[in-house]
């Protein structure tokens, strides 16, 4: 197996040595323990001689371990809005055992439309608060999360010829005067569909789930949907749609 499977956890373990102030000590990554479950997200913690193993069942389980020896073992302590990282002259590398088996594959948060505090309005976040999030969720050991960033340009991207991006200056054609939808969008559909793309890209280098979620966003896309429905129709009757 190629030594770049590894790359992430091990970037993560150098990142994480260099905040506590510490040099990094003989590291070795990988699948082979027999304590861990192939393909689940276990994993184990060894040291000893000066030098530190970690294996797992898959690649997001070498996160857990990394998170988990810091927390264990050098007190650190991991919030969303910031983490208590105390400086070390060394890191710990003896007579260290720690296995962790998980009785839940899916382990994980869902957002709600809460319209309050910004930790809890994930429409509103950038990528920055994307990726603290992800890490955050690695660091507490869970699986999946929501990747809750408003409506999806499912249909500007499916159909770019039929159903347009809204303007960004201002309310979609099809909107009401002093109704709820006649309002200049405050993220541009363009803006969010970029958002979802670059923020699954680090979902998926971390290997953490993002099942899609159903609920308020799905009325946001109904505009859309009609726009759609509409060019299919005239289609069927012989008009423009193609």
């Amino acid at each position: 197996m190629s030594d770049s499977v590894f790359e992430l956890p091990r970037q993560a373990f150098s990142d994480l040595s260099q905040r506590v102030g510490a040099p990094v000590p003989e590291t070795e990554f990988s699948f082979d323990d027999p304590e861990v479950r192939a393909g689940t997200d276990d994993f184990s913690i060894t040291a000893g001689q000066g030098k530190i193993r970690f294996a797992a069942g898959n690649v997001r389980g070498l996160f857990y371990a990394v998170y988990e020896y810091f927390e264990r073992y050098c007190d650190c302590r991991w919030f969303w809005d910031g983490d208590i990282v105390p400086k070390r002259k060394t890191l710990p590398a003896e007579n260290i055992r720690y296995v962790k088996h998980f009785r839940l594959k899916y382990r994980g948060l869902r957002y709600f439309a809460h319209r309050s505090l910004h930790r809890f309005q994930a429409e509103h976040w950038d990528f920055a608060d994307w990726k603290r999030e992800i890490d955050f969720l690695l660091k507490k050991h869970f699986s999946f999360f929501m990747l809750r960033t408003g409506q999806d340009d499912i249909f500007q991207k499916a159909f770019p010829d039929v159903v347009p991006y809204p303007p960004e200056d201002g309310p979609a054609p099809e909107a009401q005067d002093r109704s709820y939808n006649d309002r200049t969008e405050l993220i541009s559909l363009q803006y969010r569909g970029k958002l979802r793309k670059k923020s699954a890209g680090l979902r998926l280098s971390t290997r953490a789930d993002a099942p899609r979620g159903h609920g308020a966003d799905d009325a946001l896309v109904q505009p859309d949907a009609a726009r759609f429905s509409g060019a299919f129709q005239a289609g069927i009757h012989g008009a423009e749609f193609q």
